[in-house]
């Protein structure tokens, strides 16, 4: 008979007991303080581990003026030039955005966003 699979608090170390290496430890470091995370075990394995990571996410948003028109490249330029000074001044791992108009969501694709279809609504 197997032993069942416990669910415990998240360490930094099963990362490593994961991956055999320390290459993600800030990752994991990052993930263990930024919101509730947890490691499935089987005995003394660690079969996998997740969570939500609460800090280091933003949500980016934006609105332009009629006066915008004829100067997409320069706030496209402009617009990604501050999207990655923000990220490297907050610490932030990443930046999402929804988009419900097409015109605006060409503009997000340009900003090198990708587009993800999983997510959950709570």
């Amino acid at each position: 008979m197997s032993e069942d699979i416990k669910i415990v608090k998240f360490s930094a170390e099963d990362f490593q007991r994961i991956t055999g290496s320390n290459d993600m430890i800030d990752a994991a470091r990052l993930n263990q303080t930024a919101g509730p995370c947890y490691t499935a075990i089987q005995g003394n394995k660690v079969l996998g581990c997740g969570g939500v990571r609460i800090l280091g996410v933003g949500e980016a948003w934006a609105m332009y003026s009629d006066k915008a028109k004829g100067m997409k490249l320069s706030l496209l330029k402009e617009t990604r030039e501050w999207l990655e000074v923000i990220i490297r001044n907050h610490a932030m791992q990443r930046i999402w955005s929804e988009c419900p108009d097409p015109p605006n969501e060409n503009f997000i694709k340009h900003l090198q966003f990708r587009k993800i279809e999983a997510y959950l609504r709570g």
